[in-house]
């Protein structure tokens, strides 16, 4: 079985909803949110690398290690500007973090240092904002974490941009193009080449009782400069028609790592080869 065929039969157990017969071609539109809505947004990431480092004159040394993360994360919109939030407030219910050699089984999950906190995010120009509820900047750790989750804040949607006011037919692929496909992966700019994302309406699904669009997709993340990185991830994503909001993710795929390091005036080269599984699914909490 073909891997975005796998992923497509795991979204259908695990999404739910049943099918939206009748016309083979849907119209996407896209909707503002508004001020005090509100979203629960769980989250799991997966990796395991394989980490060799070449020092001049020495055998490779190897390590091995994952890293997997939960989150459960409440937001609320605080402020909105044609097209996107610019202030949310984000409550981290949960937030779990597991790390370990690969070899190693049922190894403790740790509180990550947002569990059970909440902040403010708001966007000023390129800078993302966070405070806690106290109005002070929080530690750094926590910051990177809040910063890292929060991304879209502040910004338009990117599949709405793509898909508003178009009409797609059942089986039909798109193409995202590069640089909105490196917003839709969080991806930042600068040595990054924009890869365009493939992505086919494979299905109309009811989820949470809205009609959403079920695209396969391949995402492909090149990073030319030291330190040089790539993924190549199939899966798929549902988004809602009337509002293009993103409320299914999952994806997989291999990825690899290579850079030049300096020590004691000489150079070593770290190389790494691993997977990476994302997943995400957003609900609407009622008011």
């Amino acid at each position: 079985m073909r891997p975005v065929l796998h992923f497509l039969t795991a979204a259908t157990l695990l999404i739910g909803g049943p099918f939206v017969q009748g016309n083979d071609e849907y119209t996407f539109r896209h909707e503002n949110p508004v001020v005090g809505e509100q979203w629960a947004n769980k989250v799991q990431f997966d990796m395991s690398m394989k980490m060799r480092y070449r020092y001049p004159g020495q055998e490779i040394q190897e390590t091995s290690n994952k890293d997997r993360q939960r989150q459960l994360r409440r937001l609320t919109v605080l402020e909105v500007q044609p097209g996107y939030s610019t202030k949310v407030k984000v409550f981290f219910e949960r937030a779990r973090r597991q790390q370990s050699a690969i070899d190693q089984e049922n190894q403790e999950w740790l509180p990550q240092p947002v569990d059970g906190k909440t902040y403010i995010v708001r966007r000023e120009g390129d800078q993302l904002v966070v405070t806690n509820m106290k109005g002070s900047v929080p530690p750094e750790e926590e910051l990177s974490i809040v910063q890292h989750s929060m991304q879209a804040v502040g910004r338009p949607n990117t599949l709405a941009r793509f898909l508003s006011g178009r009409t797609i037919a059942i089986g039909e692929t798109i193409r995202l193009p590069g640089d909105l496909a490196s917003s839709f992966l969080g991806s930042p700019e600068g040595d990054n080449v924009p890869q365009e994302m493939p992505m086919k309406l494979v299905e109309v699904r009811d989820i949470d009782g809205v009609a959403c669009g079920i695209f396969a997709a391949q995402m492909e993340n090149v990073k030319q400069n030291s330190p040089r990185t790539s993924s190549h991830m199939n899966g798929y994503f549902a988004l809602q028609m009337n509002t293009c909001r993103v409320v299914y993710v999952k994806f997989s795929g291999p990825v690899t790592f290579r850079q030049t390091r300096m020590i004691a005036n000489q150079e070593y080269t770290v190389e790494a080869t691993g997977s990476l599984a994302v997943a995400m699914r957003t609900s609407s909490i009622p008011r």
